[in-house]
């Protein structure tokens, strides 16, 4: 969404971004100019005996600034994930004549269809806001067949007033040269960057495949990230005697991260399913080789082969995988650039911005 934001601005719109900034009083809103937007700094108050009225009145103080800006401002169009709490204030605030802004979802995973699957009194909620929402914005193709699926799974039909499929992308460093791998090195250095997520993510198939390798190939993996599964993952690793095969680190800082994954061989992302892995396109973008599950939409951008790697979801698939790829580390440089070209040509921020900037004007003349 930043770099929505940015683009938009880049082009001359005027662009404002709210987020939230951790304090301990309950000061005003700050408004700061970044890379031409306008971002607006929301006081989050620092509350760990999570008092009730502590958080109602920071709920307000936000809401009347969130007024504010789109009363002032004038804003035309509202962006946003689909987050519940703030999705009902912005269909409540399009009720009244004060305002004229569209709002447009946007879907970049399918964790509303697992909260309905663990809640479904949140059925009709969701359903409300993909029916009354302006417009639905998925990131991909794969993720709205995905989206598709799982209205039939849960036989719920929506009839959407609008959407349309398109992604950001990333922003291309153009000056930067396309990563060199070092195929003679004897290890194969495996890294997967992600949420230890209890749903979705699947880095227990890894760190299955490593312990089936484990007398094989020499093999590490670095699995960065934090979530409710991380401490299960190590305590399966420790039980498996792998801690010398396996390393876990926290998310890092931008700097950090990069350094860390460019100085592996290849990325491994395992899932049941995924939004548009940033981190995928990233990677691809700098050269980087990448296995990843064959799933939507996963599989709908990397083409086994071509420009990556796909394996099945089994741990077995996945350490037949990684042995061939072992074995055949040579492929890498040439895979890493196919890679690079192809997100370069589908995935330039500067470029599909304007298609944004096309959904939004469509929308404001409706």
């Amino acid at each position: 969404m930043r770099l929505i934001a940015e683009h938009l601005a880049a082009r001359g719109h005027i662009v404002y971004f709210v987020g939230k900034i951790l304090k301990h009083s309950f000061t005003s809103s700050k408004i700061e100019i970044i890379n031409g937007v306008n971002v607006v700094y929301l006081s989050k108050y620092y509350n760990p005996l999570k008092v009730h009225y502590l958080n109602r009145l920071a709920n307000l103080k936000h809401g009347k600034t969130i007024r504010g800006i789109l009363s002032d401002k004038k804003i035309d169009i509202v962006y946003t994930y689909y987050n519940l709490s703030l999705c009902k204030r912005y269909l409540k605030l399009k009720k009244s004549p004060e305002y004229n802004f569209k709002l447009v979802v946007r879907i970049a995973g399918m964790r509303w269809f697992e909260q309905i699957k663990v809640n479904a009194s949140l059925k009709e909620v969701y359903h409300h806001l993909f029916e009354t929402a302006d417009s639905l914005n998925f990131i991909s193709h794969g993720l709205f067949q995905l989206y598709t699926d799982g209205l039939k799974d849960l036989e719920m039909t929506i009839n959407s007033k609008h959407h349309f499929i398109k992604d950001i992308g990333v922003a291309l460093v153009t000056d930067k040269p396309i990563r060199v791998i070092d195929s003679t090195s004897e290890t194969l250095n495996c890294v997967m960057v992600s949420r230890f997520s209890r749903y979705q993510k699947r880095q227990d198939l890894l760190v299955e495949a490593i312990s089936l390798l484990a007398k094989e190939i020499p093999i590490h993996l670095t699995l960065i990230g934090e979530g409710p599964n991380k401490e299960k993952m190590m305590n399966q690793v420790k039980n498996l005697g792998l801690s010398e095969r396996i390393t876990f680190l926290p998310f890092l800082h931008q700097e950090v991260l990069w350094s860390t994954v460019l100085n592996q061989n290849l990325l491994c992302h395992a899932c049941e399913y995924e939004g548009l892995s940033k981190i995928i396109i990233e990677s691809m973008a700098m050269g980087m080789p990448v296995l990843a599950s064959d799933v939507l939409p996963l599989n709908s951008y990397i083409s086994n082969g071509d420009n990556g790697f796909l394996v099945a979801n089994s741990a077995e698939a996945w350490a037949q995988k990684l042995k061939i790829l072992y074995k055949e580390k040579a492929q890498f440089k040439k895979i890493g650039t196919a890679a690079s070209v192809y997100i370069k040509e589908n995935y330039d921020a500067s470029i599909n911005v304007l298609d944004y900037e096309k959904q939004f004007e469509k929308l404001m003349k409706q």
